[in-house]
């Protein structure tokens, strides 16, 4: 399972594909020739991210005669199941919601060639997300935080044994999970899983990690 949620937010932390969601979001369907239209993209590059985002299960292609149309995949996913439309479709249709407690100024990830036809509060909201699914691309930092909040806190010594990875690895995975605000140091040198998200949108991602984990995980308070 952890794969799939690696490989799903791979899939996700890409601005035009994020754009591809956000054009679902307010239709029923597309054909990729309109996707590429509302992204400002080629046809064979929207037929690309279209084939990344139907193999993550992300969106459903239709087959209508000679034409393909495609949608959202339906919410709510099969128990035990990563799938985070429903909170995409919060995020993009509530611009307003992942936006809470979002203290950075700059939008540095969203540049496909549209969104500066997007209100700022859009393209804001999809930088948001782009920032929280980053940090679930590698199942490494998959495992520390799944780790962590099983143990409550722990320090790299006992991260590296019990993980099997390197130091150098390992600080490699913290320095990204605390910049996305995913952990937090305990005291010095000793980690643990941040009790809150840095925004809504970042702490219900997780929580739909957790539960498709299929273990009974919480956030310990250190």
């Amino acid at each position: 399972m952890l794969e799939t949620i690696a490989a799903t937010c791979r899939c996700l932390a890409c601005d035009a594909r994020l754009a591809i969601i956000h054009a679902l979001c307010h239709q029923t369907e597309l054909r990729a020739s309109a996707i590429a239209r509302e992204v400002g993209i080629s046809a064979e590059l929207a037929a690309h991210h279209l084939r990344r985002l139907t193999a993550c299960a992300v969106i459903r292609p239709r087959r209508s005669g000679r034409y393909i149309y495609y949608r959202l995949t339906p919410t709510p996913a099969p128990p035990g199941r990563f799938a985070p439309v429903g909170l995409l479709r919060r995020a993009f249709r509530d611009t307003a919601w992942p936006a809470k407690g979002w203290d950075k100024d700059e939008v540095v990830h969203i540049t496909f060639p549209q969104a500066a036809a997007l209100a700022p509060h859009v393209v804001r909201a999809m930088d948001i997300v782009f920032d929280a699914t980053t940090a679930f691309g590698q199942v490494r930092r998959l495992q520390l935080m799944r780790f962590l909040a099983c143990e409550g806190q722990a320090g790299v010594e006992k991260l590296t044994q019990q993980l099997s990875m390197s130091p150098q690895a390992c600080w490699r995975h913290l320095d990204k999970l605390v910049r996305r605000g995913y952990i937090r140091a305990a005291r010095r040198g000793v980690w643990a899983l941040c009790e809150r998200g840095e925004t809504p949108f970042h702490e219900a991602l997780l929580a739909e990690a957790k539960a498709s984990w299929g273990e009974s995980l919480t956030v310990v308070q250190v």
